[in-house]
């Protein structure tokens, strides 16, 4: 015997309930198993949309090793065969490579406000030597910034120290601030961003 519909003018709104049920029911599995995240990534990236880069998202996003972009760097995305986009600064010669040899797979990107994560960054200083530089830099980035160092190095010779810093600052903003208190100790002539 092969089960028959309800009987009633009910039947539309009993199978409505119960794709209803289902679909709620799938949504609380997915969510309580992570699934949705795997559904989320099978979504195609639109190109046309400008890709907003959040903190609490970067799954959906790698930084490019050739340039260690930080948040508040002017960049770019590229879209890799498996959807996920790798983001350069836009002045980073590999980018520009990308943007001439595969335009239709870069994507316009922009950073969202954050200060949870710190990202490294290289700066080079240069200035005349005198006693208790390196107190007053470590100063300025440690005590009055709360910056977090990975490595310093100074070197003195004929008056003149040179040194790179690697230090973990959550943005540009604070980058840039850095540098103009770093370049206000009297003694230092340059400090500058490199490339790690």
């Amino acid at each position: 015997m092969s089960p028959q519909p309800p009987k009633g003018g009910n039947s539309v709104i009993q199978y409505l309930t119960i794709a209803l049920f289902i679909t709620a029911f799938s949504w609380l599995i997915g969510r309580t198993f992570g699934l949705n995240k795997i559904w989320k990534d099978n979504q195609k990236i639109d190109k046309q949309i400008p890709f907003l880069l959040k903190e609490d998202q970067n799954d959906n996003y790698t930084l490019a090793l050739c340039c260690n972009p930080i948040p508040g760097d002017d960049v770019v995305g590229f879209v890799s065969d498996n959807d996920k986009i790798i983001i350069h600064n836009k002045s980073c010669p590999e980018a520009i490579r990308l943007m001439s040899s595969h335009g239709d797979d870069i994507v316009e990107a922009s950073w969202t406000k954050s200060k949870v994560l710190s990202y490294l960054i290289h700066l080079y200083i240069r200035g005349f030597d005198q006693q208790g530089i390196a107190h007053k830099i470590t100063n300025v980035i440690s005590n009055e910034y709360q910056i977090n160092m990975r490595s310093i190095n100074l070197d003195a010779h004929d008056g003149i120290f040179e040194g790179n810093l690697y230090l973990y600052v959550h943005n540009t903003d604070m980058l840039d601030t850095l540098i103009s208190k770093l370049l206000n100790i009297k003694g230092v002539d340059t400090v500058s961003r490199k490339d790690i």
